[in-house]
């Protein structure tokens, strides 16, 4: 597994990362023989043969997607059941329920590697064109002239092919988070926050949907800490309800996100909470929520994230 990737403990989402590894090193190598190729036939024939491996990329990507997601839904309709029927027995379960809820999480697990795919296609065909043309070159050559003024056209070349080389080594998929800010990533690391999310969607929806099945309202943010202390730990361990019509306790359309998981790489999910049994003092501790850390029309998600950290200090 790339040494950049958090560690996953899930052989499924090793498989991708793996996949994504050994691909984004072939690709490295037919970028930098393109970028290096002065014969034009030969060049063209290198970059028909990285948009190939993109091509066997994303196909083997959506393979992937299909195959895990049903099973991470197969594993996730099984605990929620389970809990279901402990706290309803004798409940019958619709088994195609989840039909739509696969075939969402599908959809946008392969639309987010296809965004990879999409975004590599158009910067290689930007570097393969502009290698080639003068007017082109320069929307390149002017990124690194501010630090060499007086570097002549060949030093300029030289520089430009080493720093495109190893641009695209070190984070080739750009996107933009909610914030508007640009986030880079290498494509191991990029795929691995793709599946992993996937994963946990998958735990979430499946809990939602069966709990909307037999009329059961209540659900629980899994209660493990994040791993930076992240503000999404305000949520951990607390219950929700779905609908709004269980006194004393905030709804899911009052969380970021409309609940867990909350951010890439969250590794909260939402579960069944039985309350059965419960005093009133459990209750009460279960749904208790901080005010500063339920979004509303006066607090929004950036006052929520202040708040969090403000609270820490």
């Amino acid at each position: 597994m790339a040494a950049d990737v958090p560690q996953l403990d899930d052989p499924r989402l090793d498989e991708i990362v793996d996949l994504y590894s050994v691909m984004a090193a072939r690709l490295s190598d037919g970028f930098e023989d393109m970028v290096d190729e002065e014969d034009p036939s030969k060049k063209f024939l290198l970059y028909t043969a990285v948009l190939a491996l993109l091509l066997l990329l994303f196909q083997r990507s959506e393979e992937w997607a299909q195959t895990n997601v049903a099973l991470y839904l197969r594993q996730a309709d099984e605990r929620a059941t389970r809990s279901l029927s402990a706290i309803r027995p004798g409940t019958v379960f619709d088994p195609g329920l989840n039909r739509t809820a696969f075939r969402t999480i599908t959809k946008d697990t392969v639309g987010h590697f296809f965004k990879a795919r999409n975004l590599l296609e158009q910067y290689l065909g930007r570097v393969f064109r502009s290698l080639g043309l003068e007017q082109d070159f320069a929307f390149f050559a002017n990124q690194i002239r501010s630090g060499d003024p007086t570097a002549t056209p060949d030093q300029l070349n030289r520089k430009l092919k080493k720093k495109l080389v190893r641009d695209f080594r070190a984070a080739p998929v750009t996107v933009i988070g909610k914030n508007g800010k640009p986030f880079s990533y290498p494509l191991p690391y990029y795929a691995a926050m793709v599946a992993h999310n996937a994963k946990f969607q998958v735990q979430s929806l499946t809990a939602i949907n069966r709990a909307l099945e037999v009329g059961h309202d209540l659900v629980q943010i899994s209660p493990q800490p994040s791993l930076h202390g992240d503000w999404c730990d305000a949520y951990r361990g607390k219950v929700f309800s779905i609908s709004g019509a269980t006194p004393g306790f905030a709804t899911l359309d009052q969380l970021p996100n409309n609940g867990a998981p909350f951010h890439p790489w969250c590794r909260h999910t939402m579960q069944i909470y039985d309350p059965t049994g419960k005093g009133r003092e459990e209750l009460q501790e279960a749904g208790s929520v901080d005010s500063r850390f339920l979004l509303s029309q006066s607090n929004d998600f950036n006052a929520m994230v202040r708040a969090w950290w403000a609270s820490r200090r």
